[in-house]
């Protein structure tokens, strides 16, 4: 993705959002008035826990762009600690069998802080389960990665030593997508319903990835999530903008 098609992609969900007349769930639009007018709390949080770490999350629903319909100016803060296992040489590719030590370890330890600024605007109002039927955001997202790898380990032998990233990454990007919500979790953890997610996220070396290792990058997600009928089910999908970057 080219900079001017992010850009392009920023500015043509910019002009929708000036000319667009969403529909709520029950068929009104803004302007007139819905059956049940949709209301919420002027703050929302977030959280996402992991096995060594946590993201958290704050929203503000003051403000309405679209006059009738949720808009959440977000910030996130987390961290954590993980392992991780490297299989890749400085020019991206499997590093053949014969050019390393066969007691190599790939494995590697992580310690990293990720932050998260955004918007979310909806587009229909879903009064079923008192969320966005249909919403747009768009995030910057940033992220610090410290590596820590033992002396004997695959990270630390030539040529991998060599990676610009090997000790420390830096990663900023931004994040455009749309979503469509439908699940609805009960009490008991029991959900029914359709949630489905398309994002394309785009990391350019002018937003400082060059300023610690080489973390340019280019993504495009789809997901989908579909639960029809009843029975438990695992935590609430976590969705791609409720995430930190992952590599």
């Amino acid at each position: 993705m080219t900079r001017r098609t992010f850009l392009a992609m920023i500015v043509a969900m910019s002009v929708g959002l000036v000319f667009l007349r969403p529909l709520q769930a029950d068929g009104t639009v803004p302007g007139s008035t819905p059956a049940t007018a949709p209301t919420w709390d002027p703050w929302t949080f977030d959280y996402i826990l992991r096995l060594f770490g946590a993201d958290v999350g704050v929203g503000y629903r003051g403000l309405s762009l679209v006059p009738g319909y949720q808009t959440t100016l977000w910030a996130y803060v987390g961290g954590g600690y993980e392992g991780e296992h490297l299989y890749r040489d400085p020019t991206g590719a499997i590093p053949s069998p014969d050019s390393l030590s066969s007691s190599a370890d790939p494995s590697f330890n992580r310690i990293e802080g990720a932050w998260r600024l955004g918007i979310e605007q909806g587009l229909a109002w879903n009064p079923r389960i008192s969320e966005n039927l249909l919403e747009t955001f768009l995030f910057y997202r940033g992220r610090y990665d410290l590596n820590t790898a033992a002396s004997g380990s695959l990270l630390a032998q030539a040529p991998l030593s060599v990676l610009p990233d090997r000790d420390a990454s830096l990663l900023n990007t931004l994040q455009l997508g749309f979503a469509y919500n439908d699940l609805n979790t009960n009490g008991h953890r029991v959900r029914d319903g359709v949630l489905a997610e398309t994002t394309a996220e785009w990391g350019p070396s002018f937003l400082g990835n060059t300023i610690q290792g080489d973390s340019e990058r280019e993504r495009h997600v789809v997901r989908a999530a579909v639960r029809r009928g009843a029975g438990p089910t695992p935590e609430p999908l976590q969705r791609v903008r409720g995430r930190l970057p992952v590599r």
